[in-house]
């Protein structure tokens, strides 16, 4: 709630730490944060609004991620001034080892407004991801700290994946470091390999989206 928001942008500006995807009201919480790296590099998070409230201009919450409007103009705003803009997404149907449609097509909308990778991280599972010509979107990068019993009830919640960006003139790249959380050690074990992630084309999402919505339905 409205405490909560004021309380977590109080402490972490005390700690030196910047914050986004969460503000007093609409503005702040769609502001970006700049970097000078690369070209010069602007991010900002959408987030779902069905366990969120959203920012008004009055009141604080997070930044809805279907104001496609205002997300547009806050790339804009990025690629006037940066070679790069990146959107954390607070989004995806938790506990669905595959997007579903209605999530990939919002992300592709970012990317064709001019954003250059979507990083998602609300389902708690991983899930695939996927290039879209020199742009990324990874679709959910899994479990990290937010382990708690409403997760672990959930096939696949112990799997995370740690991404790190490489920008080299205009290519965008990755790698990437899978893991499995060990619960009674609460540390995370490394992983050889993650099978699920990896890049889906158009044509395998397609034919992937029934097991998508079946599995969705299942966990609910």
């Amino acid at each position: 709630g409205k405490e909560g928001v004021i309380s977590t942008r109080k402490i972490a500006a005390e700690l030196g730490c910047r914050t986004i995807g969460a503000g007093l009201n609409e503005v702040e919480a769609s502001e970006p944060v700049y970097l000078d790296e690369a070209g010069g590099i602007g991010m900002f998070c959408v987030s779902y609004m069905n366990e969120c409230i959203p920012a008004t201009a009055t009141e604080p919450g997070i930044f809805r991620w279907d104001d496609l409007d205002y997300i547009k103009r806050r790339i804009d705003e990025i690629k006037a001034k940066c070679r790069w803009c990146f959107i954390v997404a607070h989004c995806g149907e938790e506990f669905s080892p595959i997007p579903l449609t209605y999530v990939r097509e919002k992300y592709h909308k970012y990317l064709n407004m001019g954003a250059d990778a979507v990083i998602g991280h609300h389902p708690h599972v991983p899930q695939n991801y996927e290039r879209v010509g020199n742009k990324l979107i990874f679709y959910s990068l899994g479990n990290f700290i937010f382990d708690t019993d409403y997760q672990r009830i959930q096939a696949h919640t112990d799997l995370g994946v740690l991404v790190k960006l490489h920008i080299d003139g205009d290519r965008l790249d990755f790698t990437h470091l899978p893991f499995r959380i060990d619960r009674k050690t609460h540390t995370l074990n490394e992983l050889n390999e993650l099978f699920i992630f990896r890049h889906i084309s158009p044509v395998e999402f397609a034919q992937a989206v029934p097991l998508s919505a079946h599995v969705f339905w299942q966990n609910y």
